[in-house]
C-alpha cells in the first residue's frame, strides 16, 4: 500500500473511532454513507479500488442507486458527404441512444478483535489502524476475485464459494451467448499465435491498439516470457534479461497476479486459465455509494465487532467489443497453442 493509500485508510480508521468512542458505550457504530459523507464514501472506494491491480484499469461507476442503466450515445452510419453550394443538407443523423443495465448485489466483510488483542498488540492503539488496512487490502483482493471469477451458479460451503456466488464477474459475463468472440485453446498453453488469433477475432472496428489490452495470469504470462525468450533474437535476448514482454501487435500483456489459475479445462482433468482481450474501459465495475463501516463492542465477550457492508455489481459496455480465450493450460508440459 502506496503513502497516500496509508493515509486515506488511516482517515476512514480514525473517524470510525471517533464516531465509536462518541456513541453509546453498549453500542458503538461507525457509519460511512452517503448521508454521512459522499467524499468519505468516495474515499473508501479509491482505496480499495487503488489497492487492486485489475479494478484500477477498468472503468468505476459510482451510483446512488441500487439498479439503473448506464447510457450509451452513438452516432452510426457515414456522417460526411459532398456539399452543394448555396444548398441546405437535407441527410441528417441522429445519436441512437442505448443503455447497459445494473442491479447491485449486497456484500458483507466481518472481522472480530478480541480484547487481548486489542490490549496486547505491540502497536498499541495504532494497532486498529493496522487492522483497518489489513481489512481494506483484503476487501480490494476479495473485490478483484469476485470481478474476474464471479459466478453465481456456484455453490458450496468454502470462503470462496460464498465470495464469488455472490455476483457474476467478468468470465463468467463475456460469453458467446452474449455476444463475446470466444476461441478455445483446446489445453495449449498461452502462445503468440494464441494472442495474434485473439487480435484478429476482435472486430476491425474495436482495433484500437492503444486502447486495447491482453489480461493474462501469471504462469500464462511466463509461458510467453519462455515462449519469446527461446527465439534466437536481440528482442529474445532483452526478454530473457528483464523477464519483461514487449507488447504483441502493439498490445500490451499485462499479467494480473490474481487472475485465477484453477479453472477446469473442458474434456479433461487439468486446470487452466483464461486470457480476455479488451479495453479495459469496457468493463465496468458499478459500485453504489451507500456504504457502511460499523464497529459494535460486544462488551460481554470483550470483542469488537468490525463489519463492511456495500452493494456492487459488474456489466459490460460492448461485448462485441471482447474476445475470450478459453481452456488455456498452465501445464508445463503441456504444447503451446498453435
Amino acid at each position: 500500500m502506496n503513502d497516500l493509500l496509508k493515509v486515506q485508510a488511516q482517515e476512514i480508521a480514525t473517524i470510525i473511532e471517533q464516531k465509536r468512542k462518541a456513541a453509546d458505550p453498549f453500542i458503538t457504530t461507525g457509519l460511512i454513507s452517503q448521508a454521512t459523507g459522499k467524499e468519505l464514501a468516495d474515499s473508501f472506494i479509491d482505496l480499495t479500488v487503488n489497492e487492486s491491480k485489475f479494478l484500477s484499469m477498468i472503468r468505476t461507476h459510482r451510483t446512488n442507486k441500487p439498479a439503473g442503466d448506464i447510457t450509451k450515445l452513438t452516432v452510426s452510419g457515414y456522417v460526411l458527404r459532398g456539399a452543394t453550394e448555396n444548398s441546405s443538407a437535407t441527410e441528417t443523423r441522429r445519436p441512437t441512444t442505448t443503455a447497459v443495465t445494473y442491479a447491485t448485489k449486497k456484500l458483507v466483510a466481518a472481522i472480530d478483535i478480541s480484547g487481548e488483542v486489542g490490549e496486547d498488540n505491540i502497536e498499541g492503539q495504532g494497532g486498529r489502524d493496522t487492522i483497518m488496512n489489513s481489512m481494506l487490502a483484503n476487501i480490494a483482493n476479495s473485490w478483484e476475485t469476485l470481478a474476474i471469477e464471479g459466478d453465481e451458479s456456484v455453490s458450496g460451503g468454502t470462503d470462496y464459494a460464498a465470495l464469488i456466488s455472490a455476483n457474476d464477474g467478468f468470465n463468467a459475463l463475456a460469453t458467446l451467448a452474449n455476444g463475446s468472440h470466444i476461441i478455445n485453446a483446446a489445453g495449449g498453453k498461452a502462445s503468440y499465435a494464441l494472442l495474434t488469433k485473439m487480435l484478429r477475432q476482435m472486430p476491425t472496428k474495436y482495433r484500437d491498439k492503444t486502447r486495447l489490452r491482453f489480461f493474462v495470469s501469471a504462469d500464462s504470462y511466463q509461458d510467453l516470457v519462455d515462449e519469446q525468450a527461446a527465439r534466437v533474437t536481440q528482442d529474445a535476448d532483452a526478454v530473457r534479461a528483464s523477464g519483461l514482454l514487449n507488447t504483441r501487435l502493439g498490445v500490451p500483456i499485462v499479467e494480473i497476479p490474481l487472475w485465477p489459475q484453477d479453472l477446469a479445462i473442458t474434456g479433461t482433468a487439468s486446470l487452466g486459465t483464461f486470457i480476455l482481450l479488451c479495453d479495459p474501459q469496457n468493463l465496468i465495475n458499478v459500485i453504489q455509494r451507500d456504504i457502511r463501516i460499523e464497529w459494535q463492542r460486544q462488551s460481554r465477550k470483550d470483542i469488537d465487532e468490525g463489519t463492511v457492508f456495500m452493494r456492487n455489481d459488474f456489466v459490460i459496455e460492448n461485448y462485441d467489443a471482447v474476445v475470450k480465450a478459453t481452456n488455456v493450460s498452465i501445464d508445463t508440459a503441456a504444447s503451446y497453442y498453435a
